[in-house]
């Protein structure tokens, strides 16, 4: 019975390698781990950086709400399509705000993340009774990290222990993000009515929380 050749290969291989010794096994075994040690650390260098849940919340500053109306119109330009006229519309409120501001009955949060503010809410006196939710505004970088609903969270607490019965808001439909943020926070759509908002024809909406 004719035994199968054997390879060139496998014969030019068996005859070039001589047989490997514990100590040359562990060599190699111990260069294997080293590659793949030094392999993971590139990737890790190498792979984009994950958003950081890491965020403060803190009061305004002087400086805080320059960078707010400018970032508002500039975001609102971007992603809406919004006039110069929205720039004054929040310049208006914020003034406002800094004039008449009450400490116990008003607050604006800024939230900073590295050292860099990423986004505000206001919650303002409207009556004795009710209090406004205002500006709302989250950067691009800083969204899908819970800040948005944390601010709401915070406004429904400020306005339970600072006694107001109704949180009050007011938003359009293309606002899609902060809209599920307040039906998730409990307030309800109370009217809708067409409006152009700083040269864009949209659905103005009214949005109530009782507390």
């Amino acid at each position: 019975m004719e035994q199968a050749p054997i390879r060139s290969t496998q014969l030019s291989r068996s005859a070039a390698s001589p047989p490997t010794t514990r100590r040359e096994s562990q060599g190699n075994r111990s260069e294997e781990l080293a590659q793949r040690t030094q392999d993971k650390v590139t990737l890790a260098l190498t792979r984009p950086m994950r958003k950081t849940r890491s965020y403060l919340l803190r009061r305004h500053k002087p400086g805080d709400m320059g960078w707010l109306v400018y970032r508002h119109g500039v975001i609102g330009w971007k992603e809406h399509g919004f006039d110069e006229r929205f720039e004054v519309f929040v310049a208006s409120i914020i003034s406002k705000f800094i004039q008449h501001h009450d400490p116990r009955r008003e607050r604006c949060w800024i939230v900073e993340m590295q050292k860099e503010v990423v986004g505000c809410v206001f919650l303002v006196k409207k009556s004795e009774t009710i209090a406004q939710l205002r500006l709302l505004l989250i950067e691009p970088k800083a969204r899908g990290l819970g800040i948005g609903a944390h601010l709401v969270k915070e406004c429904v607490g400020f306005a339970r222990r600072a006694g107001y019965r109704k949180i009050v808001l007011g938003t359009d439909n293309a606002a899609v993000a902060a809209r599920h943020i307040y039906q998730k926070a409990g307030f309800r759509l109370i009217s809708h009515k067409p409006h152009n908002f700083f040269g864009q024809d949209l659905i103005e909406e009214r949005w109530q929380l009782t507390l």
